[in-house]
C-alpha cells in the first residue's frame, strides 16, 4: 500500500528491475499502479547487473515484451570490467558506466573511490581507445547508443530536433553538451508552499479540521524535528485524529468551500482474500487489540476488520500481508493476541435482478417519528463489467446510472447521496444468509424522500435497512471464490509434476513457454519490433551468454502461466520446492473472484459454518 498511496502525489517515480529476471509480477504491478495515478516521468534502475546470467539487453526487451514501454531510452551503459579478456570469460561484474547524457565514463575501484573521465566528442576509434583499452567490446556502440538517445529525444523536442538537423553528420551529435540533453529530459513542478508545524489543516475527505502538533524531516529510517517542511519533503506529522493514508489536507482559510476540486483521487486497495481470527489473551486485552487494530486501519486502509459470531476476524491481501498486520499490531501497538486459523475471504452475488419497490422506513429524531422512502434496483453485474474496488467490487449508481464515490472519500459528508451510498456499502459488507461480503453486485438509486427538517444522515440507516430486507427476500445467490494467477519458472525434468498439482488442486493451465525475456540469440527476439529503439547486444553483459552457466540460466527453465484457486495455494511455497527439487519459483497476482460450482458451493458453506 506505500506504493499505491506514494504514487498519488508523486511526480515522478524509479522503478527498480532485477536485471537477472528482468520484468516480473511485482513489476507490472507497481508500472500499473503509476499509470493509473497518472505519473509519467519514470527512471528505470537496472538492479544487480553483477550477478550471473544479469543481462542489460534481456531487460531492456522485457519492457517491450511485457508492454511496459514501447521505446525506452538507454542513458546509460554498463561497464562489466575495463579488461577486454574479462569478457570473453563471461566474467560477471560491473566496474563503470558510461554516461550517455554527459557524455561522461565513470570508473569505479576495489575500494570505492570513483574518477569521472570526458569523452571525446569525436568519432574516431582511436580516440575512444584513450579512454578504453584497445579492443574493448564498447567502443563500437558508443557513438550509436548516444544517437539513438538524442534521435529518440528529439521526436518530443522541436527544439532539440532543429539543432540535430543543423550538424552536418551524425558524428557531430557528440557536440550536444549535458545541459541541453537534461533540459529536454527534466520536466519539474515547483511550488512555493511551506508546512509549519502548529498548521491548521483541514481534511478535505472528512471535512474534519487537524492541528499539526509536530514536524519530524526523515532521513531513511532517522528522522529529526523540525519546525518546517518545504515542499516536496518526506515527513511526518503528528498530532493528527482523524486522518487516514489517502486523505486529502489543505491549509488556509475558508479550503472547506472548495474541497470537492482540491481532493485527490483516494487510495482504492484491492479487495481482502484472506482471514484470520484474532484471539486476544486475556478479556482485559480486548479493548486494546481492537482500538490497536482500528489505528492500524487509518495508516493502512487494505486491512479491514469485522466481527462474526462474537469472533474479531481482521482480512488482508494475503498470507504475508497477515504476518505484517500481526507484527505491527504487536511490535507498534503492544497488543496481547495470537492469530486463529487462517481462511480464504470468499464473497456471494447476487443471482438475478431484484427491486426493492418503494418501501419505507421510519425511526425517530428528536422525540418525533420520520419516514423516509428509497426505490433501489439490485442486479449484477454483467461479465464485462467491472467493480469498484472501494465498493468491494461492487457498483453504486444514482438515479441517473453515475457511479457514486465511496462515501469514506466522498468531499461532502452530508450529502444526501453519499449517506445513502454509506448505507447500501454496510448492507453489502454482510449477507443476512452466508455472513459473507457481496460482490459483482450493481445497485442504483432510483428515488428517495427525506422530509424537509429531517437530517440526511438517517437516509444510511434508511438505505442500509431497506438494501439488506430486499437481499433477505431474494434468497441466497452464488458463492464466489478469489482466485490467483501463477507464473512458475520450473526445470524441464519437473514440469510435468508441477502441471499435475495444479490440475489436480482445481487450477488450470493458461500457457507453457520459455521465460517471458526472449532467450539470446534465439528466434523469440524476431517478433518483438524494435524499430528505433537501441537494444545494447548480449555481449555487454557477458554472463548471461556463458556457457559454463547454462545449467542455471532461463534457457534451462520452463515458465508455467496458471490460474488456480487461492484455498489450494496457501502452502504453495512448500509444495512446490518439494515437487521441484528445490528448483522451482514463482509469483502470484490476483485474478479476482470466480462463481464456483453447487457442490463446491456446499463444502465452502460447511467450511464456515453456514450448512
Amino acid at each position: 500500500m506505500e506504493v499505491e498511496s506514494a504514487s498519488r502525489v508523486v511526480d515522478g517515480a524509479i522503478v527498480l528491475i532485477d536485471s537477472v529476471e528482468g520484468v516480473e509480477a511485482q513489476t507490472k504491478a507497481v508500472w500499473g499502479q503509476l499509470s493509473r495515478y497518472g505519473v509519467s516521468s519514470r527512471l528505470i534502475f537496472m538492479n544487480k547487473l553483477d550477478r550471473p546470467g544479469a543481462s542489460f539487453r534481456a531487460s531492456m526487451l522485457s519492457l517491450i515484451t511485457h508492454g511496459l514501454h514501447s521505446n525506452p531510452l538507454a542513458i546509460t551503459l554498463p561497464v562489466a570490467s575495463f579488461k577486454p579478456d574479462d569478457y570473453a570469460r563471461a566474467e560477471p561484474g560491473i566496474v563503470g558506466l558510461v554516461d550517455l547524457v554527459g557524455w561522461q565514463l565513470w570508473k569505479w575501484t576495489a575500494d570505492k573511490e570513483h574518477s569521472i573521465h570526458p569523452l571525446p566528442q569525436s568519432s574516431d576509434p582511436a580516440e575512444l581507445e584513450k579512454v578504453l583499452p584497445s579492443g574493448h567490446p564498447l567502443i563500437p556502440h558508443l557513438i550509436p547508443a548516444r544517437t539513438a538517445l538524442l534521435e529518440n529525444l528529439a521526436m518530443f523536442s522541436d527544439e532539440l530536433m532543429e539543432q540535430l538537423l543543423a550538424f552536418p553528420s551524425e558524428s557531430s551529435y557528440l557536440q550536444v553538451q549535458q545541459q541541453e540533453v537534461l533540459r529536454h529530459l527534466r520536466k519539474a513542478t515547483l511550488e512555493n508552499r511551506t508546512l509549519r508545524s502548529q498548521s491548521t489543516l483541514f481534511n478535505v475527505n472528512t471535512g474534519q479540521k487537524e492541528k499539526v502538533s509536530k514536524l519530524l524531516l526523515l532521513y531513511a529510517s532517522q528522522a529529526e524535528e523540525v519546525d518546517s517542511l518545504p515542499y516536496g519533503s518526506v515527513g511526518v506529522l503528528l498530532g493528527l485524529r482523524f486522518t487516514r493514508t489517502g486523505d486529502t489536507l489543505v491549509s488556509g482559510r475558508g479550503q472547506e468551500k472548495f474541497a470537492s476540486e482540491q481532493s485527490l483521487r483516494g487510495v482504492a486497495p484491492p479487495p481482502a482474500v484472506m482471514s484470520a481470527s484474532v484471539i486476544p489473551n486475556s478479556h482485559s486485552d480486548l479493548e486494546p487489540v481492537q482500538e490497536a487494530i482500528r489505528s492500524l486501519i487509518r495508516t493502512d486502509p487494505s486491512v479491514r476488520m469485522d466481527t462474526q459470531d462474537g469472533q474479531i476476524l481482521v482480512h488482508g491481501l494475503g498470507a504475508l500481508h497477515l504476518e505484517i498486520i500481526g507484527g505491527r499490531l504487536k511490535d507498534e501497538w503492544r497488543a496481547n493476541f495470537e492469530f486463529g486459523r487462517r481462511q480464504v475471504s470468499y464473497r456471494e452475488s447476487l443471482a438475478s435482478k431484484v427491486s426493492s419497490g418503494l418501501q419505507e422506513w421510519s425511526t425517530e429524531v428528536a422525540g418525533k417519528s420520520v419516514t423516509v422512502k428509497v426505490t433501489l434496483s439490485i442486479i449484477p453485474l454483467d461479465a464485462d463489467e467491472q467493480g469498484d474496488p472501494a465498493y468491494e467490487g461492487n457498483l453504486v449508481l444514482d438515479s441517473k446510472g453515475k457511479p457514486l464515490v465511496a462515501p469514506d472519500t466522498s468531499p461532502d459528508q452530508s450529502h444526501p447521496l453519499t449517506n445513502l451510498a454509506r448505507g447500501i456499502s454496510s448492507a453489502l459488507s454482510s449477507s443476512p444468509h452466508t455472513l459473507l461480503p457481496y460482490s459483482h453486485v450493481k445497485v442504483q438509486i432510483m428515488t428517495f424522500n427525506l422530509p424537509r427538517d429531517a437530517p440526511p444522515s438517517i437516509l444510511a440507516g434508511a438505505s442500509s435497512a431497506i438494501m439488506r430486507n430486499t437481499l433477505k427476500n431474494a434468497g441466497m445467490g452464488p458463492v464466489l471464490e478469489p482466485y490467483i494467477k501463477l507464473r512458475i519458472s520450473v526445470h524441464e525434468d519437473t514440469i510435468g509434476t508441477v502441471v499435475k498439482d495444479i490440475i489436480d488442486n482445481g487450477g488450470e493451465i493458461l500457457d507453457l513457454g520459455s521465460d517471458a525475456t526472449p532467450a539470446f540469440g534465439t528466434e523469440g527476439e524476431q517478433h518483438i519490433h524494435t524499430d528505433g529503439v537501441y537494444i545494447p547486444p548480449a555481449k555487454l553483459s557477458p554472463s548471461s551468454t556463458s556457457p559454463g552457466i547454462v545449467g542455471h540460466s532461463p534457457h534451462s527453465k520452463r515458465t508455467i502461466h496458471a490460474i488456480a484457486p487461492l484455498s489450494q495455494m496457501l502452502d504453495y511455497s512448500m509444495r512446490l520446492r518439494a515437487i521441484s527439487a528445490g528448483h522451482g519459483t514463482f509469483d502470484m497476482t490476483n485474478a479476482g473472484f470466480r462463481q464456483v460450482s453447487e457442490s463446491r458451493k456446499v463444502e465452502i458453506l460447511r467450511e464456515l459454518g453456514r450448512a
